[in-house]
């Protein structure tokens, strides 16, 4: 074969190579954009009160749901209203400060997310609150023993009743304050201050002592136990006695139940007919205690690195059955806390896997809660951490280049149908290629 002649056949060659290119590309891997598709992953917020008080009463973490890719609006939309004495909401954080406030139009790019409640502190304005004794003397204070209207000052946005004096009338029992001076604006423990303002002592006239008659009242504990007095521990129906005209709670004993909270008396088993604070006894009764069922959460805790103390492998451990309201450090105190970790000390908790956000000895359970154990490398560790120089480095790197050569290989030859057919061409060509050079060693001979 003449040179020209080879040279042409080198041009054929590395064109049919060429063509070929986008096949064995294929055959490394690279799969149709359909392929690559997926679908988003569910996503968790939590949202964090940081002092406020979401509707309901409730404090502390506020879970919300939607998928990562959607925008924070989605998930901001099923949260619950919140409010702050003295404070007026200022949005979604991504630290407790509210130095990073999150957008509508963010999008969540992954699950876990941990928020705080950006909030602005409001001017402390004063105002004056006209207080009318309405009959009474002022018991305590700078005012002790004065009569009449007293004038005290409050700040704009506390509660109204914390700003109010003790009062005291002979012969009779105080019974709130008002608005008004009839008593038919009661004032409640949740009123705040906004403006100057007057009110007004109510009282309850005390009935003359006399030789009173006794009563019966059975007292259901309607599930619970007695938790104090004569009949501390029964259960059932107890009987006590109340005096003609006394105040009927004021006979009833303490009740207590497992899992439960108290939540008054009852006429009635069902709690329809509530027992009052002012209702008077005129005859043997029937009561029911009401209880209300206590909330509780799970709290899962990841070791983080580290293992449980009872040599079990490492992973996720759960607080099953935690009481809203309970502390979340001290929910963690059970035989397999805290974990342990060959050459760390234990650091604490934290709400974030990098310890940005720390649990604190007052922060309390409201929702269902995940934390990471944080650890602290001890000073023994770190004397190990020089190593010797590693000889055989260039050696490794050899050797993964052989295989990752001999990975590709493999996937040209395993992969999808395109990548198959891509690697059977390659072969025809070297196949020709090497049926030719034959061919003219031939001639050649």
């Amino acid at each position: 074969m003449s040179f020209s002649k080879k040279i042409i056949a080198g041009v054929a060659a590395v064109a049919t190579l060429a063509v070929l290119a986008p096949a064995v590309a294929m055959a490394e891997g690279d799969a149709p954009a359909t392929q690559q598709q997926t679908q988003a992953a569910d996503a968790s917020i939590y949202v964090n009160s940081n002092g406020g008080i979401w509707a309901g009463g409730a404090r502390g973490d506020v879970r919300t749901v939607g998928k990562v890719g959607d925008k924070f609006a989605t998930f901001a939309s099923q949260l619950p209203t919140i409010s702050r004495a003295g404070y007026t909401f200022a949005g979604y954080s991504k630290t407790k400060d509210g130095s990073s406030i999150i957008s509508n139009n963010d999008v969540i790019t992954k699950n876990w997310t941990q928020l705080w409640v950006a909030w602005t502190k409001n001017d402390a304005k004063q105002f004056n609150v006209t207080v009318s004794t309405n009959g009474g003397t002022i018991a305590d204070g700078d005012h002790k023993g004065e009569a009449g209207d007293i004038q005290v000052s409050a700040a704009q946005d506390s509660v109204l009743v914390n700003a109010l004096p003790t009062v005291t009338r002979e012969g009779y029992t105080f019974a709130g304050w008002s608005y008004d001076k009839d008593g038919k604006s009661p004032i409640v423990a949740t009123d705040f201050v906004s403006a100057d303002i007057r009110v007004y002592a109510q009282w309850t006239k005390q009935k003359p002592v006399v030789d009173a008659k006794q009563f019966n009242v059975t007292v259901s504990t309607n599930g619970g136990t007695i938790a104090d007095g004569d009949h501390k521990g029964e259960a059932g129906d107890i009987q006590v006695s109340a005096a003609q005209d006394s105040v009927l709670v004021n006979a009833l004993p303490t009740v207590t139940r497992e899992g439960y909270t108290f939540a008054g008396w009852s006429y009635d088993k069902d709690g329809n007919s509530k027992v009052l604070d002012t209702d008077f006894v005129s005859a043997n009764t029937w009561v029911y205690a009401q209880w209300q069922e206590v909330t509780k959460f799970n709290v899962i805790a990841n070791t983080n690195g580290g293992y449980f103390a009872n040599g079990t492998t490492a992973g996720d451990a759960m607080v099953e059955a935690v009481e809203d309201g309970a502390n979340l450090v001290d929910s963690l105190k059970g035989e397999e806390f805290p974990f342990v970790r060959p050459g760390y000390t234990f650091a604490g908790w934290s709400y974030d896997q990098e310890g940005n956000s720390k649990v604190l000895d007052t922060d309390f359970v409201s929702a269902n809660t995940f934390v990471y154990a944080q650890w602290t490398k001890t000073d023994d560790s770190k004397k190990d951490d020089s190593k010797p120089a590693d000889t055989t480095k260039k050696n490794d790197t050899k050797s993964n280049t052989k295989k990752t050569v001999a990975q590709k290989i493999k996937k040209a030859v395993l992969g999808n149908t395109g990548a198959t057919v891509g690697g059977v061409a390659v072969f025809a060509v070297i196949a020709l290629l090497g049926f030719a050079g034959i061919t003219v060693l031939r001639k050649r001979a």
